[in-house]
């Protein structure tokens, strides 16, 4: 079974506690730590979380690539969060594992650079490890993205690091031999 909810107490700039309800099974993964980023690590525009954000190349087709490690095959929604200055759109594809699964997600203006939203995608992963790559669409490259998080306690961070193969030999080993051919030349 999943596990419960946290809650989490966040003051306001007034001083005022908000309480949000973590969701059981929450997962995170700070962008600028993504395993790729055709662009820069930056933490330039406030209002983001952890150390800053990636900022792409303003090029089509750069990528943020990222991995997650899911126990079995399931679907599970994504929620990336992100701010576009642009008066553009800069939308992304999202593919798992080389596959485009979602042709265009959406990332509108936020009308700067400082204004942080979110946006959702599903996905469906492969139990075990699964490399995620988000696609430019746009000459401006893609939105700042701050990070990316989930809420299934069957998803983990994939820390880019593809486990190790274990090999687990099974059953009796068996030698198969070729038989060689010498032969004589025989004189004309």
């Amino acid at each position: 079974s999943a596990p419960p909810a946290t809650i989490t107490r966040t003051l306001t700039s007034t001083g005022t506690p908000t309480l949000t309800a973590t969701p059981a099974g929450y997962g995170e993964i700070q962008l600028e730590n993504a395993c790729v980023i055709n662009g820069v690590q930056e933490s330039t525009n406030v209002g983001y979380t952890g150390s800053g954000y990636a900022n792409t190349d303003n090029v089509i087709g750069t990528t943020v690539q990222f991995s997650l490690l899911s126990s079995g095959n399931q679907t599970v929604t994504l929620t990336f969060r992100f701010a576009n200055g642009s008066v553009n759109a800069r939308n992304m594809s999202l593919s798992v594992n080389g596959v485009q699964q979602v042709a265009s997600v959406a990332f509108p203006s936020t009308g700067d650079y400082t204004t942080w939203q979110t946006v959702n995608a599903s996905v469906n992963l492969a139990n075990g490890y699964n490399t995620l790559t988000l696609t430019s669409l746009t000459a401006e490259g893609g939105p700042n993205l701050d990070g990316v998080s989930w809420a299934s306690a069957w998803v983990t961070n994939g820390n880019c690091t593809r486990p190790a193969l274990t090999v687990t030999p099974t059953g009796t080993a068996t030698r198969t031999a070729t038989p060689s051919s010498t032969s004589t030349p025989v004189p004309p």
